[in-house]
């Protein structure tokens, strides 16, 4: 029963250290752009489907999914914005969750 959730746990957590290390070795614009490839949400279909979710249930997920993009846009503008203002991680995230 855990199993599926220790997958994504694993998953998630690679995706987040590659995208660490692209952006903290190399560059940002190269992590940014790894990152802005679907691969957190490859990982999250490839589970889905193992865990035996319709064809149908998964496509409209994606959809939904293409649908909060434009969300994700202006948390992380408002987010940048913060960070580059305040010179405080903790304090830009605060701002911006709860705009």
């Amino acid at each position: 029963m855990y199993e599926k959730y220790f997958k994504n746990f694993i998953f998630g957590g690679t995706i987040v250290s590659i995208v660490n290390i692209l952006a903290s070795k190399f560059n940002p614009t190269i992590g940014a752009l790894f990152w802005s490839f679907p691969s957190s949400l490859i990982p999250v279909i490839y589970t889905m489907k193992t865990n035996g979710d319709s064809y149908d249930y998964i496509s409209e997920f994606i959809y939904r999914s293409s649908q909060s993009i434009l969300l994700t846009y202006i948390f992380l503008y408002i987010l940048s914005t913060f960070i580059k203002n305040d010179k405080n991680i903790t304090n830009a995230l605060i701002k911006s969750i709860l705009i």
